[in-house]
């Protein structure tokens, strides 16, 4: 009994400082790699803090926990549907509080300030732009 409680007491004390993100979790047990290994398609999307989710529901991304990205657009135009994928790479930066993606298309790239990591929710906010993305599991 002593020694369950010593355990309790010692988990409480350090969930009081393990949260990394601004927005949660408060803790978790599932490493931040395989909590970002998912397909993720954008819930909303806001710009200065107005929403533009419009702007990116076209776009889905998928990371792996090895650092595999890639990214994917669907376009229709009339009838005729455009469907683009750039391949590419994640790592963490800034003590895994920001995410860089590198994709073949260069125009992609971007490095984000991640707000919320949970196994599928993931919120970004571009650290060189003013967009804020709320990311959710397909």
């Amino acid at each position: 009994m002593k020694k369950t409680l010593i355990i309790t007491a010692i988990i409480a004390t350090m969930a009081v400082g393990c949260k990394k993100y601004d927005d949660g979790p408060v803790v978790s047990l599932v490493p931040k790699a395989n909590r970002l290994d998912n397909t993720w398609e954008v819930d909303k999307a806001y710009d200065e803090g107005k929403e533009v989710t419009g702007s990116y529901n076209q776009y889905t991304l998928k990371l792996t926990k090895d650092g595999g990205a890639s990214l994917t657009a669907k376009y229709s135009y009339g009838p005729f549907i455009y469907e683009g994928t750039t391949n590419g790479t994640w790592v963490f930066k800034n003590s895994k509080e920001d995410i860089m993606l590198d994709f073949e298309d260069n125009d992609a790239d971007a490095t984000y300030e991640i707000l919320r990591l949970t196994s599928n929710e993931l919120w970004l906010k571009e650290k060189a732009g003013t967009v804020e993305l709320h990311l959710d599991t397909k």
